[in-house]
């Protein structure tokens, strides 16, 4: 019989505070009953970044939430060069994403083993419960230097290409990961993370936060907090597992951070290379609501007021999710930024991949409040397939955001009428409802919001896997 172990999640990602990045490329997937953890950080501007990241998210969900066969080590190899090859194509058929990339870390667990695997350089710590561990050496100019010993590891901090990368999905038709294997215990702990956290925390204060005895979300809070302290240049996204049962101590009072005493460089560094870590624009990142919504009152005679107030709180705070980019996934589980396919319909009249890589782009489009040239992209998906559920949702959001709220009823209901499970589809609705002024319809569409049963959250502390 299989070992098993349950494990205790925690994470971040937040878009940092260098100006010149106003949206997160980073990307996270927790998804304990698959047994599958990673980041990815996104390469080749924002909006090509975004959809690089996210496809690699997509695809690992895709795979991994129907747990694959015995051999995981050509599972996980599978996975990637599927994840590059989608990554590559849509770059060379979508002229606005033209080379993008994505970095890669993860791990896959199987009763007492993982393996772990990486492309670029986000990386996979083992924590044994003492010392860390650092499982990948990042695929960097930077880094090969100062494996062939011309560079010291002094003067690759702080140099200007340090950010630049040599080995991402999607840069190439083909990619070599990096993989291993290793075996598990109660005491062993991973931290994945990108190049925001590494480039301002050093390993011996990583190890320090992971001996504390806290709470991985906690532990996750505290690297965010020490990030922002020492000018927080990049994205910054982590994922810790615990494996095995923990007593976690109370959180004390935070830390005082001492502050690096190197100043943030804004500055873009020079590329030297087609794959250049210059992550420009990334979005800030704003609370997650429960996902139990519980439903308002009955309004009574004279309370209308009172009910609207609480629908446009509510709808404030699943806006305010979405533009986060966090949001409850039925078939992955909570993913750190856009949501991975929902479509049910068949494509029968455009290339998937194609329409694939639209979606993203005209969600990035969205994303960055450029309403109307979303509008246009939804547009152009929802004449292409107009038996495509999601494409009449984007659409209708658009029209709401650009104040038609006419135009959002239309394209939403469409949507319902072809799969009415789309996660907030009516939250929207009843929001569009509002702005034309229909109170009924907009408290109607709330009740269906609230009534709709979704398949329900993992605990975010403990799932076993056999």
């Amino acid at each position: 019989m299989m070992t098993t172990l349950k494990f205790t999640i925690g994470s971040i990602t937040d878009r940092g505070l260098n100006p010149r990045r106003t949206a997160n490329e980073d990307r996270l997937l927790a998804l304990p009953e698959g047994g599958l953890y990673l980041v990815a950080d996104g390469v080749g501007g924002h909006r090509g970044g975004q959809v690089a990241s996210q496809t690699a998210v997509d695809v690992f969900t895709e795979v991994f939430s129907q747990r694959p066969g015995a051999d995981l080590v050509a599972a996980v190899r599978q996975t990637i060069a599927q994840a590059n090859s989608k990554i590559y194509k849509a770059s060379h058929d979508v002229a606005d994403l033209e080379g993008m990339a994505s970095t890669l870390a993860m791990v896959a667990i199987e009763g007492m083993r993982a393996v772990i695997a990486h492309v670029g350089d986000s990386r996979v710590y083992r924590f044994d419960g003492r010392k860390l561990h650092c499982e990948t050496e990042d695929h960097s100019e930077v880094n090969d230097a100062v494996r062939a010993g011309t560079m010291t590891a002094a003067q690759a901090a702080n140099h200007p290409h340090r950010n630049i990368i040599n080995r991402a999905l999607g840069a190439d038709a083909e990619v070599e990961a990096d993989l291993k294997i290793v075996t598990l215990d109660a005491r062993t702990s991973f931290l994945l993370c990108s190049d925001g956290i590494t480039r301002h925390i050093p390993d011996n204060e990583l190890e320090k936060l992971l001996n504390s005895g806290q709470h991985p979300k906690n532990i996750c809070e505290q690297m965010k907090d020490i990030c922002f302290a020492r000018g927080a240049e990049d994205n910054l996204t982590a994922v810790i597992v615990d494996c095995g049962e923990r007593a976690y101590v109370e959180e004390a009072t935070r830390p005082t951070v001492p502050r690096s005493t190197v100043a943030p460089a804004y500055a873009a560094a020079p590329a030297t290379s087609r794959i250049s870590v210059d992550f420009t624009d990334k979005v800030p990142e704003t609370k997650m609501p429960n996902k139990t919504l519980s439903p308002a009152s009955p309004a009574k005679s004279g309370s209308l007021v009172s009910g609207l107030v609480q629908l446009v709180l509510l709808i404030v705070a699943l806006v305010g999710a979405f533009f986060a980019g966090r949001h409850w996934d039925r078939i992955s589980g909570w993913v750190m930024g856009q949501s991975a396919a929902t479509n049910t319909a068949t494509t029968n009249s455009a290339n998937p991949a194609e329409t694939d890589a639209e979606l993203a782009a005209a969600r990035a489009l969205f994303e960055e409040k450029r309403f109307d040239k979303a509008r246009e992209g939804f547009t152009a998906l929802v004449n292409k397939n107009a038996a495509n559920p999601e494409y009449h949702y984007w659409l209708g959001r658009a029209h709401y955001e650009l104040k038609q709220p006419a135009e959002a009823i239309k394209q939403l209901n469409e949507a319902a009428k072809l799969n009415d499970k789309l996660p907030n589809l009516f939250v929207h609705l009843a929001l569009a409802y509002e702005a034309a002024g229909d109170k009924k319809n907009a408290t109607e569409s709330l009740k269906r919001a609230i009534t709709i049963p979704e398949s329900p959250a993992p605990s975010p502390s403990v799932s076993p896997v056999g």
